[in-house]
């Protein structure tokens, strides 16, 4: 190391401290790891959002280099090869446009086999398009191969956005220092690690964990300098990364109206009833599942219609039925088209992710308990309880009304 690598280290050590809570790297890189690309993604998403354009700006070491002078200056020549974080910059390039392609789980959603109860997480993969002297962004949201929206019309993820517009500042800038070595499906790799800055703290780090014969960033992971309750730590696998001074593009998207919905009774049914009352064939999972009692069913009149609009959408029947165990309730919503006010959004996507073929649940976690939402004998059924067993249970029963 040369001397002013050394002073520049020691400044570095003293204003952005080291995490003491060092992740459980092995963890982590068995399920990032272990992240599959998917093998095809439809481009169709909502547009983006002009006014959802959003800036990151990260500090640029001024008070490092004012600290130790100009003869610290980061363009000064080096002695001796290159360090490892100037051969991960020089991979990276220097273009203006920064194009990178991120796939990781989404937390609280799986998709369970009913056949034999296995759970597969759901996979998000996040397309980004960072441009350096602008800083505005464009990006693709998929979840399990299904593009869905623009994650500028929301809050963006701050692990894809701390890295797409961070990463190369500071390999440039001398924030980003090798802090470990580990290993990705037997690929040695260096964690590089770079500090973003929080209303002029530093609190929060990227790590990158960076192929040590190619220097090409392969997972990057997004944490709080000490353990946060409630907050997560995200972690994505790097599917591809480069960049140019040539704007790449993306998919024109194709818009998606934001719908509302109402579901109103009509009258109570006995389960007999309930095929002739619903002009399809009824399902249900019978008197009793799991613990669970059978109380009554419903008709219900349901509507889906684009916010705002008037009139409304065009009401179909739908089925609403409610099972009791001990205090708390299980309630199954079912109708012949997805229906916002049953949890669904559009024939092709639901809360969470997209639904699933038959014989397959999407299974998500809410705050206050689970949702199952699935397609089976022509209806698309959403189930609700506080037992993730039971909702599995639920959905594995279903069968047609006597």
């Amino acid at each position: 190391m040369t001397e002013i690598e050394t002073i520049v280290r020691s400044e570095l050590d003293r204003r952005y401290p080291t995490p003491t809570q060092e992740p459980d790297w092995e963890g982590v890189l068995q399920r990032v790891g272990k992240i599959e690309e998917p093998i095809a993604e439809r481009r169709a998403h909502l547009p983006m959002s002009r006014s959802g354009r959003r800036r990151t700006a990260f500090a640029l070491a001024a008070a490092v280099l004012a600290a130790t002078a100009a003869t610290l200056t980061l363009v000064a020549p080096w002695n001796g090869s290159p360090s490892f974080v100037e051969q991960a910059r020089a991979a990276l390039g220097g273009g203006r446009y920064v194009h990178a392609v991120f796939a990781g789980i989404q937390h609280g959603g799986e998709i369970v086999t009913l056949a034999s109860g296995r759970a597969r997480p759901v996979t998000q993969r996040i397309e980004w398009i960072y441009d350096t002297k602008t800083g505005t962004i464009q990006d693709v949201f998929s979840l399990s191969g299904v593009a869905m929206f623009s994650e500028q019309n929301g809050a963006p993820d701050p692990a894809v956005t701390g890295f797409a517009t961070g990463y190369q500042k500071a390999l440039a800038n001398g924030t980003a220092r090798v802090v470990g070595e580990t290993s990705v499906n037997g690929q040695k790799v260096k964690i590089i690690r770079f500090p973003i800055p929080l209303n002029g703290t530093i609190s929060l780090y990227e790590d990158v964990l960076v192929a040590t014969d190619s220097h090409r960033p392969l997972v990057i992971r997004y944490h709080a300098a000490a353990p946060v309750r409630g907050a997560r730590t995200l972690t994505y696998r790097v599917v591809s990364i480069d960049s140019s001074n040539t704007a790449p593009t993306l998919a024109v998207p194709r818009p998606q109206p934001l719908l509302t919905g109402t579901a109103t009774d009509i009258r109570q049914l006995n389960p007999n009833e309930a095929t002739a009352a619903l002009g399809h064939t009824a399902l249900w999972p019978g008197q009793t599942v799991s613990g669970a009692t059978f109380k009554k069913l419903r008709l219900q009149r349901v509507t889906t219609s684009v916010l705002h609009s008037y009139p409304p959408g065009k009401s179909v029947r739908g089925l609403r039925l409610d099972y009791q165990t001990g205090n708390r309730l299980l309630v199954i919503q079912e109708a012949a088209t997805p229906q916002y006010s049953y949890g669904f959004f559009s024939a092709q996507t639901a809360i969470g992710g997209p639904v699933p073929p038959a014989g397959e649940a999407l299974l998500t976690h809410l705050h206050n308990g689970w949702q199952a939402q699935l397609r089976k004998g022509g209806l698309f059924i959403t189930i609700r309880t506080r037992d993730r067993n039971l909702a599995i249970a639920t959905a594995r029963a279903l069968a047609p009304t006597p």
